[in-house]
């Protein structure tokens, strides 16, 4: 049976040449544990039932199993319910694999009857999809069906399994860079969700005071400046003030203290946010700290020192913020969010949003806004 997935890595080599180079880079091994096939970031497990129900979809079986790593879906559960997560994984990257691979019956059916409760999931990422998958669970529950989803999924996976000793996300996405760029080199073609998925986590780095200095003068359209010469003092420190001076630059902080940042992160985080407010004499700052609630609010001036935040552990969900800012009447504001992007969104906002995530942090899609990293020095 192991020639058969062996001769299906081969087959990839001629079309899609990025799935089996990564598939080449995992054990194979039987396992009559996992119920069809599965990956721990350094096997790739194969049971009796598996081959039986996918031996026809070979290839897309590998594929998929390759982008559960190249994705950092089993690193990313979390405290997630695995099985949820799962599904909603796989539901990710039925969508992505949609134009290039004819998907198994068994998927598409089992997808079918999934998004008859959640709606459509094209576009949305895994993140997304678990947390309508959730709010389908409670209220199945509610209503005596808890399990539907266990049972409906029971024939097909799951596929995650814990991750194997020194792996990680960071270097299954450095792999596949690697793999991408070679492909590349020697003008071959990726398909294209993996050039866009690449693309995404090929994040172009810009320091990031630079990206919240813009921010803040973004804020001199508003009409609540006056022109004055170019401020002299800071242009040593390769900061140029193009001949204006805010009267008050005002900005939204959200801080998730769910452990998503370290408490040196968190430091090198405040200093940067700092340095560039100083630079503008007047300022206010609305700080939230946040998990999956808004814990405090600040309201910090020039000359305030930013207060101590204790770092926690457990989840976040992102729209009691957002709700909050409502109430607020400050989506007027731009707000910068600390966060590892592991949460609930909000589907929409009409404000403008940066998330800063940490420096290993996976990038993850967002509903909106921009993302960047911060650099630890």
């Amino acid at each position: 049976m192991e020639k058969e997935i062996s001769k299906a890595i081969v087959s990839l080599l001629i079309k899609y040449p990025f799935y089996a180079n990564l598939a080449l880079q995992l054990n194979i091994k039987q396992d009559e544990l996992c119920p069809t096939f599965g990956t721990d970031g350094s096997n790739l497990y194969w049971s009796e039932q598996g081959m039986a129900l996918f031996k026809n979809d070979l290839p897309y079986v590998m594929a998929h199993e390759v982008l559960h790593l190249v994705n950092g879906t089993i690193w990313r559960v979390d405290k997630r319910d695995k099985f949820l997560w799962n599904i909603a994984t796989d539901i990710e990257i039925y969508y992505l694999l949609k134009n290039d691979f004819t998907s198994p019956k068994a998927i598409v059916d089992i997808i079918r009857v999934i998004e008859t409760e959640i709606g459509n999931c094209g576009g949305k990422n895994a993140e997304l999809i678990y947390s309508l998958l959730q709010k389908r669970q409670d209220e199945s529950s509610g209503e005596g069906k808890q399990g539907e989803d266990k049972q409906s999924h029971a024939g097909v996976g799951p596929d995650i399994m814990n991750p194997a000793k020194d792996t990680s996300a960071q270097e299954w996405l450095s792999k596949a860079i690697e793999v991408a760029e070679a492909i590349s080199r020697q003008r071959g073609s990726l398909p294209g969700n993996i050039k866009e998925l690449l693309e995404q986590l090929k994040e172009v780095r810009i320091p990031l005071e630079d990206i919240i200095r813009s921010i803040m003068t973004s804020r001199a359209g508003s009409g609540d400046y006056r022109w004055l010469p170019p401020n002299k003092k800071y242009l040593y420190q390769g900061i140029y003030l193009p001949g204006q001076r805010l009267e008050e630059v005002e900005l939204l902080l959200a801080i998730d203290d769910s452990g998503s940042i370290s408490s040196k992160e968190l430091v090198e985080f405040f200093s940067i946010i700092k340095q560039v407010a100083d630079t503008y004499g007047n300022y206010t700052i609305h700080l939230f700290i946040c998990d999956t609630q808004v814990n405090q609010e600040f309201t910090l001036r020039a000359g305030d020192e930013f207060p101590d935040v204790a770092i926690g552990r457990g989840g976040t969900d992102f729209r009691p913020v957002f709700k909050r800012i409502e109430e607020l009447y400050l989506t007027h504001l731009p707000l910068i969010y600390a966060t590892d992007l592991e949460g609930v969104f909000p589907d929409r906002y009409a404000g403008n949003v940066l998330w800063v995530i940490p420096p290993k942090a996976r990038l993850l899609p967002v509903p909106f806004g921009k993302v960047e990293r911060l650099i630890v020095n």
